[in-house]
């Protein structure tokens, strides 16, 4: 391995050391174990570290065709010592306002949404059920009143012909009377819908 090819390995292992602090100060901010269960906070942790291992041989590979040496850690362990003293508070803040950023830049479109675009379909959608309501019951006592016109002619007709009915065909139509029975019991669930519906 050249000089050149070694210098190449130590700043990026030290960028490395850096990226690698700052990584777990984002991953602890979002992971908040103490709302998580272990399991599930094992599962992250191994997570996290596979996919850094990656990145780090990743590296490796295109610096020096990812060879180990003893220095390699010495270079890391200095970028991450430099992001802890030097840069982890100023980084800490950055990363707290960026979040913050994107919290509010959320709730201003949900908002901007909701006030633009949900609130008038809701209120469009509630003006067309009130109107399809209206004309449903319209339609429904119009239906109910004529049921009721026709039933109660029905019924008059009925009361003045018995008059003229002979008496053995009174007592023959009042035998087979049990069949007449699902008019009266229609008549009363149609006047219970009517009620339901007033």
């Amino acid at each position: 391995m050249t000089l050149s090819v070694q210098l190449y390995t130590i700043f990026s292992m030290i960028g490395m050391g850096v990226y690698l602090g700052a990584a777990l100060d984002t991953y602890h901010r979002f992971l908040k174990r103490h709302r998580r269960k272990r399991i599930s906070t094992i599962l992250w942790d191994i997570l996290f570290w596979f996919s850094n291992s990656l990145l780090f041989f990743w590296v490796l590979l295109n610096v020096n065709k990812a060879e180990l040496r003893i220095y390699i850690f010495f270079a890391i362990l200095c970028g991450y010592a430099t992001y802890q003293s030097l840069l982890r508070l100023l980084y800490l803040k950055v990363l707290e306002g960026i979040i913050q950023l994107l919290i509010r830049t959320y709730h201003f479109l949900y908002t901007c949404i909701r006030v633009l675009f949900m609130l008038p379909i809701l209120w469009v959608f509630n003006i067309l059920w009130a109107i399809a309501l209206f004309f449903w019951r319209s339609i429904y006592r119009i239906i109910i009143w004529g049921i009721s016109t026709v039933l109660g002619i029905v019924k008059g007709m009925g009361l003045f012909l018995w008059r003229y009915i002979p008496k053995k065909g009174q007592q023959l139509f009042l035998k087979y009377a049990g069949y007449f029975q699902y008019t009266k019991k229609i008549n009363n669930v149609i006047q219970k819908w009517r009620k339901k519906f007033k």
